[in-house]
């Protein structure tokens, strides 16, 4: 992941969370202790290798870390058991994996969720995320654009539901509803050419860290794929599913292989595809007419609804979208330079712009000029090498509306291209 913190390929957020005071070693301690029994206990049969290694809790307002051993560098101190310093500005934040001071580290953002299972899930997660190039799955994330459509959504969603039946079924039931999800995946697929590559990149990237997180949450199969079939219902109603189906689709499809007790995981190669390998398990065909089959299955999952919905939204999201656009794109802007594409993102709040770029409602960005923190949005310039928050309203130019600039010295803010645009440049 020679890019994580350009990508930053993070859930559940890459915006700083709120922390209450300076991170609590023991508690540090404990939640270090917890991801080595979870992966002591696997003994590293899920992949074929520990999970636990060097790992991180860092605070994004503070920006003070603490590890689980010492670095070769020195920058860390050891304190009561574990290891504490502070990351330079530069450095990003996130729930990721990140090279460091001489060792390729899982980073956790603190504070941890309060309840066991999902921290564990949570530190797995990124586990998997630090050994995914050792163990021949590096990162491949795809903005997978076609899912903020209201064709793409719509049968999305009924795929959702479709996987949500299948994972808490048996038998013809589990096999209906398989072949369901499969219909509904074909379909959406047809209609948006580079939808298939781009998923199944995206959900052998983050969908096998989120299934490895749901494998290691200590709740047995049944529990597993019961709390998986709730989850999908309810993350159905995040706002933007690009960046983020994947920790659906992936896990869904993983525990759906898991129950045919066939050696899936081993055979997973760059290009591969789960719902192929759970096509191929279940011997299940598609018909050639996808789009009457699925329009008629689609009734089985209150596809009226879902049909409605998605109608709504597409006219709230153009009205959205339009904001935007006269705000980043037509109105006077400060260009950044974005020479290391170094930010961070919710990936349940994006706005794809079509050949603009992605609209990141916020954003933490760090680059050679500085840091910026954004609350009002930033345009990623699907070009490469910029992007985009709205003008300077200070006299200095380091602060705008929802946007506040730290510039590193030699760094100024200048007179951009357009009249009352402007952009960081040299000195």
């Amino acid at each position: 992941m020679r890019f994580l913190v350009a990508f930053l390929l993070l859930w559940p957020l890459a915006v700083p969370a709120q922390s209450d005071g300076p991170i609590d070693l023991k508690l540090a301690a404990r939640y270090f202790q917890e991801a080595k029994w979870a992966s002591d206990d696997d003994g590293g049969k899920l992949w074929g290798k520990p999970l636990y290694g060097p790992m991180i809790f860092a605070d994004p307002q503070t920006r003070e870390i603490v590890a689980n051993q010492a670095d070769p560098e020195g920058k860390l101190a050891e304190k009561d058991g574990v290891w504490v310093g502070k990351l330079s500005p530069e450095v990003g934040i996130a729930n990721t994996a990140t090279q460091w001071a001489g060792l390729r580290w899982t980073m956790v953002m603190w504070p941890l969720p309060d309840a066991p299972a999902i921290r564990t899930m949570l530190m797995m997660h990124e586990c998997w995320h630090r050994i995914q190039d050792e163990i021949g799955l590096p990162a491949a994330r795809q903005d997978n654009n076609h899912l903020d459509t209201k064709e793409g959504r719509i049968w999305l969603r009924l795929e959702w539901r479709a996987l949500s039946a299948a994972l808490i079924s048996w038998g013809p039931e589990r096999k209906q509803a398989i072949s369901d999800a499969l219909l509904f995946r074909a379909y959406r697929r047809s209609l948006f050419p580079l939808a298939a590559t781009q998923e199944d990149r995206m959900e052998l990237h983050e969908g096998m860290a989120e299934y490895t997180g749901v494998r290691f949450m200590g709740l047995g199969d049944w529990g597993r794929r019961s709390y998986l079939s709730g989850r999908i219902k309810i993350n159905a109603l995040k706002p933007s599913y690009p960046l983020s189906f994947a920790y659906e689709t992936g896990p869904a499809y993983g525990l759906l292989l898991d129950v045919d007790s066939k050696p899936w995981r081993e055979t997973l190669k760059p290009g591969g595809s789960l719902s192929g390998l759970l096509q191929q398990f279940e011997g299940i065909s598609l018909p050639g007419n996808l789009a009457a089959l699925a329009r008629v299955r689609a009734d089985a999952y209150d596809g009226k609804q879902v049909f409605a919905e998605e109608e709504k939204r597409d006219k709230d999201r153009k009205a959205e979208i339009a904001k935007y656009r006269k705000l980043l794109v037509d109105g006077p802007v400060l260009e950044l330079p974005m020479i290391h594409n170094n930010y961070g993102y919710d990936p349940n709040q994006v706005f794809p712009l079509g050949d603009l770029g992605l609209l990141l409602p916020e954003s933490y960005i760090s680059d050679d000029w500085g840091v910026i923190e954004v609350k009002k949005g930033v345009l990623i310039s699907s070009k490469g090498g910029k992007a985009f928050v709205s003008a300077p309203t200070s006299a200095d130019g380091l602060q705008g509306d929802g946007w506040k600039l730290t510039l590193k010295p030699g760094w100024k803010v200048l007179p951009g291209a357009r009249k009352g645009d402007f952009k960081i440049a040299k000195e």
